[in-house]
């Protein structure tokens, strides 16, 4: 990506998360707690639901915020 995940002023904190899906994930870790952080957010097995992840962030990150779809990251 070639991009810092943390920033002086930006965030100096990541979340790696998934969103619920057959596999429920704890109330306190649904994807709009860990937003309210507005920190950066790592998403895996997350590709089905991108309309869902959008609208969930744009409650709390601006529009403009850049995003990065990534596949097969750890390979």
């Amino acid at each position: 990506l070639k991009r810092e995940l943390t920033l002086p002023g930006v965030s100096q904190t990541i979340i790696l998360s998934r969103i619920s899906g057959r596999t429920k994930v704890p109330e306190d870790e649904e994807l709009e707690k860990l937003a309210s952080h507005k920190c950066t957010l790592c998403l895996f097995l997350s590709i089905l639901k991108t309309e869902a992840i959008t609208e969930k962030l744009l409650k709390h990150y601006d529009p403009n915020t850049p995003v990065a779809v990534v596949y097969k990251a750890s390979w």
